[in-house]
């Protein structure tokens, strides 16, 4: 299995309904940047975001061990999603 794709596997949020990360990017000192939405709410670590339309976006960095380090949510009252790191 891909780096990536194990890293993934082990550190997926989890959200009332539904998410999906669209895009993951490496920074030069091994942490890693993602992008994608969520319905109803998502939790990231111990970050909790909740839904200001029908789904928002979301922005997050995951430090080379593991741990998220932040999460941000970006979205209106309709649907959006963050396609690209």
């Amino acid at each position: 299995m891909h780096v990536v794709g194990a890293f993934l596997g082990r550190r997926a949020g989890s959200a009332a309904s539904a998410e999906g990360a669209k895009d993951i990017a490496a920074d030069p000192w091994g942490n890693f940047i993602m992008t994608g939405d969520y319905q109803a709410g998502a939790t990231f670590g111990s970050i909790t975001l909740s839904v200001n339309g029908q789904n928002d976006l979301f922005v997050s960095r995951i430090r080379k061990d593991g741990s998220w380090a932040w999460t941000r949510r970006l979205g209106g009252s309709q649907g959006d999603t963050g396609y690209g790191i």
